[in-house]
């Protein structure tokens, strides 16, 4: 895979208010499982997955070792932003009260569309150099948009290009400037050019 990021229009399919690659065929709830003091999420982030996640998340925090961090892997295509906005809400709620977080996407997997919004609550966020990142906007089909809804959308973009930027303001600004949130544009990179591009929202690399 190249290390230099491609940025390309997304041209979306059939989809409610997600922030999330669409899937032909009904969506199926991530999967999470916790074994010890990791926390695995693979799978389309839904509203039920936050749910889950809160269960898995606490079981592991538990059972982490004394002064050892909570890890979360993800392998993730997307889903809804609102649901990525709680679970990454719970693991700053943990940090907030002491406990160590690291979010990871490990070789082969991937954090795209709405699972960034995970991966950046860690304190410590590690990727592998063959991992896959993609950003883009968030998007509404369906009936005609009333002013609602396009209130929620635009609270949605706001909310998303803050989080990005409270952890890396270039990587909010990039995303910010090249319209990428605004206009519904595909930014993806491989985990060692993001790292590369944007060290501040990637602190760390795994061994291969």
């Amino acid at each position: 895979m190249s290390r230099t990021h491609r940025i390309r229009q997304w041209v979306s399919g059939p989809a409610l208010l997600l922030f999330a690659l669409i899937l032909a065929h009904p969506a199926k709830s991530a999967t999470i499982d916790q074994h010890g003091g990791t926390v695995t999420l693979s799978g389309e982030i839904l509203s039920t997955s936050a749910e889950l996640f809160v269960n898995e998340f606490a079981r592991a925090m538990l059972a982490a070792p004394r002064n050892e961090p909570v890890v979360i892997t993800l392998n993730s295509p997307g889903g809804d932003a609102r649901a990525a906005h709680r679970i990454a809400d719970q693991i700053h709620s943990a940090r907030h009260h002491g406990m160590k977080v690291e979010t990871r996407v490990e070789r082969g997997g991937m954090c795209m569309s709405a699972c960034p919004l995970i991966f950046s609550a860690g304190e410590d966020r590690l990727v592998s150099s063959r991992s896959l990142f993609l950003f883009h906007g968030v998007v509404y089909q369906g009936p005609r948009a009333t002013a609602q809804i396009v209130d929620a959308l635009n609270a949605e973009k706001r909310a998303y290009l803050d989080r990005m930027r409270s952890v890396d303001p270039d990587l909010g600004n990039f995303l910010d400037r090249r319209r990428i949130v605004a206009e519904n544009i595909e930014a993806e990179f491989d985990g060692a050019s993001l790292r590369d591009i944007f060290p501040g929202f990637v602190t760390g690399m795994l061994a291969e």
